[in-house]
């Protein structure tokens, strides 16, 4: 899974390499330069997050920050940005405290270590915000905590809005031609992306009180991208796909 980010390069070597005798995709959406019509049974990560879960936002009260994507998957023309990433974020916490939003800030998968550098180095005190350990919190039951969340690639960008959190997508330098749809989309249509601390803070605070426009957003990106990129959402993908591979490793069996 590349996580959104193009890497034209990598993946024609791999399809050099291995050819598949089936393509499972989340959906139609297929990026990929196999020679194969993807079958598309939908995304596991998406079964928590049925329409009857689908939280609606009031206010904003209490945002999750993600850290900036795997460098595993990183092109080396986007991860030149990720300590720039990490600027603009911290650069609104202050502001966003003043105004009564609690911040949580949730790694991926990286070492504490790693995170306590970087606070220290951009002056951040810790015991400020709410440090989410992803190894001991499952993304679903943080997720339904928040109100908002920022990230950049990650599939929990399609996780957050799966469970009708509103989802801002920082990338600190836009590269166009570096990024799958819809982190490359149309801005305010197919995604919400920002560069800057000063935009995403015009974004929080501007809905803070009356998100609406948020949710209105999210319920357009629901009905008309997320078939698209994230399959059906009816909680049965994994179902669907465990079913699928028995079927076909009985057929072969049989003969």
């Amino acid at each position: 899974m590349d996580h959104g980010i193009v890497g034209h390069a990598c993946a024609q070597k791999t399809a050099d390499r291995f050819k598949p005798d089936v393509l499972i995709t989340p959906s139609s959406f297929n990026p990929y330069c196999f020679a194969l019509d993807p079958l598309p049974l939908g995304n596991p990560s998406m079964d928590p997050y049925t329409r009857n879960k689908r939280k609606r936002i009031s206010s904003i009260k209490k945002v999750l920050f993600l850290t900036y994507e795997d460098n595993f998957y990183a092109r080396l023309d986007r991860f030149a940005y990720q300590e720039k990433y990490y600027k603009e974020i911290f650069s609104t916490f202050d502001r966003l405290i003043a105004a009564g939003i609690e911040i949580f800030y949730r790694p991926h998968y990286e070492n504490i270590d790693y995170h306590l550098y970087l606070f220290d180095f951009f002056g951040i005190d810790i015991s400020r915000i709410n440090y989410v350990n992803s190894n001991k919190t499952p993304f679903p039951k943080s997720i339904y905590k928040m109100d908002l969340m920022v990230s950049n690639v990650s599939n929990c960008f399609f996780e957050a809005q799966a469970a009708g959190v509103p989802t801002i997508f920082m990338e600190p330098r836009f590269i166009k031609n570096a990024l799958w749809p819809p982190f490359n989309g149309v801005n305010g249509k197919e995604v919400l992306r920002v560069s800057t601390a000063e935009e995403l803070l015009q974004l929080i605070l501007s809905n803070q009180n009356n998100p609406k426009y948020l949710n209105n957003f999210l319920d357009n990106f629901l009905e008309k991208y997320a078939p698209l990129y994230m399959g059906n959402l009816d909680g049965m993908a994994s179902k669907r796909i465990i079913e699928f591979i028995c079927n076909k490793n009985e057929s072969r069996m049989a003969r």
